[in-house]
């Protein structure tokens, strides 16, 4: 549908059986990317989030407002491949059903703090959880650069929250790996086919197509194999901790691995890092890239 899919869903998740697919899109970013969050507060009964992490944010918040609907007919919609691409957010969903299913998927939903001064990111299940001091912070299974406090950061900085929005995995890596041997072996029959010269000009827009989508599929891959929410984006990192001149990320990417964490691209940003590496390490790593 063109905007808001909400009026759909009701209907599709009804009659979605166990084990079916249900792939739901939507179109209005400026709700989800937080262009106009009172449109998604009344929408998606969330609060978005504007700055570098926007895209994600939105489709986790799609995700959640589409597992709350199925929650309600016992039916646990957990997402298998999910994207945001031009303007247009999208994601496939496999229903289990069952109570206990449901009650477990529900228990990876909750919020994110975001602090735009230092760019560390931190998740949290429910706002009480983030007052008695029990946030997760990426890179670490308790705690991060950010302190305790509902708004302040170490660093000073304000953080900014959204949610209720989706924390569990984006996408099913064995899906996607099957996705791209599946492309594979079509490229290769188009590749056997006949050569006339009136398919040539389709054969060539097709073959470039095909490509496309296996790199979008293979980033895809890469980033699956690192399970944070959030991201880095490396410009507004860099800003924020007064970098120059800016590292390659390929760079980046390569050392944080060599330091024992995953690290990889990510889809939402072409400038952004995936990993479970926190604050400070990503700004060791930086350091110790720039003195080389």
């Amino acid at each position: 549908p063109f905007g808001y899919p909400g009026r759909f869903i009701d209907a599709a998740v009804s009659r979605l059986s166990r084990h079916g697919l249900l792939a739901v899109t939507a179109t209005d970013t400026s709700a989800l990317a937080g262009s106009q969050q009172a449109a998604c507060m009344r929408k998606y009964w969330s609060s978005p989030l504007r700055g570098p992490l926007m895209h994600e944010v939105g489709l986790r918040i799609l995700i959640c407002f589409v597992q709350l609907q199925g929650a309600r007919y016992d039916k646990a919609l957990r997402p298998v491949f999910s994207y945001s691409k031009d303007h247009y957010m999208r994601a496939f969903f496999r229903c289990e059903k069952g109570k206990q299913r449901v009650d477990k998927l529900l228990s990876e939903t909750g919020f994110i703090s975001y602090c735009p001064e230092c760019c560390s990111v931190s998740s949290f299940n429910s706002l009480e959880s983030l007052a008695e001091g029990s946030t997760k912070t990426k890179g670490s299974e308790t705690e991060g650069i950010c302190d305790q406090s509902l708004n302040s950061c170490n660093c000073r900085g304000k953080k900014a929250f959204a949610g209720r929005l989706w924390l569990g995995k984006l996408w099913d890596r064995e899906l996607i790996k099957g996705m791209i041997k599946m492309l594979s072996g079509v490229q290769g029959s188009i590749k056997g086919s006949n050569q006339s010269g009136s398919e040539d000009k389709d054969k060539k827009s097709s073959t470039i197509w095909d490509r496309g989508l296996k790199q979008f599929l293979e980033l895809l891959l890469a980033e699956s194999g690192v399970n944070t929410t959030g991201f880095y984006d490396m410009h507004a990192f860099c800003r924020a901790h007064s970098i120059q001149p800016l590292p390659k990320i390929e760079t980046v990417i390569t050392r944080l691995k060599k330091a024992g964490f995953r690290a990889a691209r990510t889809h939402f940003s072409p400038i952004g890092i995936r990993s479970d590496a926190g604050v400070e390490e990503i700004m060791e790593v930086i350091t110790s890239t720039r003195q080389q």
